[in-house]
């Protein structure tokens, strides 16, 4: 990121990428994953979950193919098209880009900061994924 206007304009795309929910489910969900590639439909098993609050294992019928849907058709291409993801749309699978490292810490930053000031400062401490560990 060389001068303030791609610094900014970068900043941007990530921040706008992180004004979806199911985008920052997958940035979290795929930070905790450790078989790679990871099968679209094994996250939107998780993302259908934390919506439903089930377990996973119980994901199914119209909210998970809305989320399957969701994912496959736009949350997974827009995350690729700014380097977060790397996502085969033929296989369904997506992988780490090079721009998920700078995702990831935004959206713990983002988290922990929203965390601070609404006067929750303990938690914000132990869930910044580079403070908390």
């Amino acid at each position: 990121m060389g001068d303030s206007a791609d610094t900014l304009s970068v900043l941007s795309d990530l921040h706008t990428a992180l004004a979806a929910t199911r985008r920052c489910h997958t940035i979290r969900l795929l930070s905790g994953f450790d078989e790679t590639p990871l099968q679209a439909s094994t996250l939107a098993n998780h993302i259908t979950a934390i919506e439903e609050q089930i377990q996973p294992i119980h994901a199914s019928g119209e909210p998970y193919r809305n989320v399957y849907n969701a994912l496959c058709q736009t949350h997974l291409p827009k995350l690729a098209d700014l380097g977060i993801v790397r996502y085969d749309s033929t296989r369904k699978t997506l992988t780490t880009g090079s721009q998920f490292p700078m995702a990831r810490l935004l959206l713990g930053l983002n988290h922990t900061a929203y965390l601070i000031l609404n006067n929750d400062p303990v938690h914000a401490v132990h869930n910044h994924p580079s403070i908390g560990d």
